[in-house]
């Protein structure tokens, strides 16, 4: 039987074995057959030709590209070591590869939250919009009274509060990070009454207690791992999740860690990587340590050093800020995309321009930028300055928001805030809902 990664209608294998980015004239110089791995029946190349699904077909080029396997799934079905990180999966390579080799030719995934705009439960919870309490289970306005549960704020229209794809709620089960989508189908969380089921001891706990616990809580970068102590760099299984050891890919595949945000430093000691990135540039190895640069390790007998040394280096960061204003969907003359923020830098948008919502708006139709980018920066975002609710582009002109660390800016004090604390101090936003949608705009995905 083979792996069931895709659904069954959809496992195909070129017959006989195809290495990836074989030629095409030369595999099916001869048959020209596809065998579905799950059935016995040999099809005809042409009649399965549109329905191929876990290979990538380019005519042009006359190339097969093999469908990435998720990091999860290559662990659970042996094809990768989890401690070295060798790939030997038949159906994808002849010979053993490293995880760098595999990450590189695009036959491993490192699945994660949908890309979608939208705050975490654990954020929701650690800024106060919910949880404050032990009896707090639903989201109440301070300003309008309005109750609203976790449902409503899930499937809430035309943008869902919070994004509900985020590996965030732990299965105390099977020791994995689970969705807030998938939590509430195996009954782990109740969106009715907001509630956490530990499905060990079958004791039903509140948000707060949940989120107190680690039972809700959000992915962690490799800084906050070491300073949380929940990783001890001595042997392979690093990481320390409710009891369970995990190496530094089970950390990853199963949800402890986030693979997808900024967070080490990267060779030239000027950009940042992701775990992602750095795994595939060779910055990382799978083993969960770090390579040194021939600069950095004079300071340093070895070539490679664990995570907790790295982050006394400053090698590694808390979460480097994806805001909206980071959001590459600005069309210039030579065709570059920039980001609101490398606009202004560039001149291409005069922040003084009283005009300047009325010019995005009417270059939103001419398509220089996103209409939905456009719509979101120049719409009125529930942040209020002297009184008057005002839009994103105006809150960064004004200095109402440091778009770098993604906070609020008192106007009277010229003191950081974070959403959560500056919507409790009142004043500040028109509505829960605003405070909310403002949180998760200064705290985007960063593939957004």
């Amino acid at each position: 039987m083979a792996p069931n990664f895709l659904p069954s209608e959809l496992l195909f294998e070129i017959a006989p074995f195809v290495p990836a980015h074989c030629s095409v004239p030369t595999i099916f110089s001869s048959c020209q057959l596809l065998r579905n791995l799950l059935l016995p029946r040999v099809l005809k190349w042409k009649e399965r030709k549109q329905q191929l699904a876990t290979m990538e077909m380019d005519d042009s080029l006359s190339t097969v590209k093999v469908e990435p396997i998720e990091l999860e799934r290559a662990l659970s079905l042996g094809v990768l070591d989890p401690i070295s990180g060798v790939f030997s999966f038949r159906g994808f390579v002849q010979e053993p590869i490293s995880l760098r080799d595999a990450l590189n030719r695009g036959l491993i995934k490192f699945s994660n939250a949908q890309p979608r705009i939208g705050l975490s439960l654990a954020q929701c919870i650690s800024q106060q919009f919910i949880g404050k309490d032990e009896t707090d289970n639903k989201f109440v306005d301070n300003a309008t009274g309005e109750t609203f549960t976790l449902v409503e704020a899930v499937h809430c229209q035309p943008y869902p509060l919070i994004n509900n794809g985020v590996k965030e709620c732990l299965n105390t089960t099977t020791g994995r990070r689970i969705s807030v989508a998938e939590a509430e189908i195996v009954n782990i969380l109740d969106l009715n009454t907001g509630k956490f089921t530990n499905l060990n001891s079958r004791e039903e706990i509140s948000l707060s207690k949940a989120w107190r616990e680690n039972l809700i809580r959000k992915q962690m970068t490799l800084m906050e791992a070491s300073l949380s102590g929940v990783l001890d760099a001595r042997g392979n299984k690093q990481f320390n999740d409710h009891g369970t050891k995990r190496t530094f890919l089970e950390a990853i595949a199963f949800g402890m860690l986030d693979p997808d945000v900024k967070q080490i430093k990267s060779a030239n000691g000027i950009e940042w990587l992701s775990i992602v990135e750095a795994l595939k540039d060779g910055r990382l190895l799978p083993e969960g340590r770090l390579v040194l640069t021939d600069a950095e390790r004079p300071n340093h007998p070895s070539r490679e050093i664990n995570f907790n040394l790295a982050q006394r280096w400053g090698l590694l960061s808390g979460s480097i800020r994806h805001t909206i204003y980071d959001v590459k969907g600005i069309k210039i003359v030579n065709g570059e995309k920039l980001s609101f923020k490398e606009a202004v830098r560039r001149g291409v948008y005069n922040l003084q321009n009283e005009a300047l919502e009325h010019q995005l708006r009417d270059e939103s139709t001419r398509r220089l930028i996103g209409p939905k980018l456009a719509d979101i920066l120049t719409a009125p975002c529930g942040l209020v300055a002297n009184g008057v609710e005002i839009s994103l582009v105006r809150a960064y002109a004004i200095g109402r928001v440091n778009s770098f660390n993604g906070t609020v800016v008192d106007p009277v004090t010229n003191t950081e805030m974070h959403v959560g604390r500056a919507y409790l101090a009142g004043n500040t936003f028109t509505s829960l809902r605003a405070a909310m949608r403002m949180a998760a705009l200064l705290n985007l995905h960063h593939s957004l």
